[in-house]
């Protein structure tokens, strides 16, 4: 073998030994932690939503809240609004769930306008 091979071979050998220890470094273990999937059913029932209100400021020009009854309320409510505009919505608003069955939405920081209101979606769970 001449030397110029024996160079190369030896190179080569100690690429292939760099490139085996160094992947070995990458897939030397994981941990990863006991967990649980599962996957299950339930009934869902609707509620009514009744005696949907908009109040107003003083002007009458400005909606302040949104105001709703819903019956059966779930135990665990979390209610929002969306208010949709003649252009855009106001987005997901949070709710108080202010009685056993009445929910009112703050929409003071939307500078929501009376004559922008197109439509409104609830959403209680």
């Amino acid at each position: 073998m001449t030397r110029n091979r024996k160079i190369f071979a030896a190179v080569l050998a100690f690429g292939a030994l760099a490139v085996a220890a160094g992947g070995s470094a990458f897939t030397a273990s994981n941990d990863v932690p006991a967990s649980v999937l599962g996957t299950g059913t339930n009934t869902v029932t609707g509620a009514t939503v009744t005696a949907l209100n908009y109040t107003l400021n003083g002007a009458k020009d400005t909606v302040l809240s949104v105001d709703f009854t819903v019956d059966p309320i779930p135990t665990f409510a979390l209610a929002q609004v969306k208010v949709t505009k003649s252009v855009g919505n106001t987005g997901w608003l949070d709710c108080s769930v202010a009685s056993a069955t009445s929910i009112t939405c703050d929409t003071t920081g939307s500078a929501l306008l009376v004559a922008d209101v197109t439509g409104t979606t609830l959403l209680v769970h």
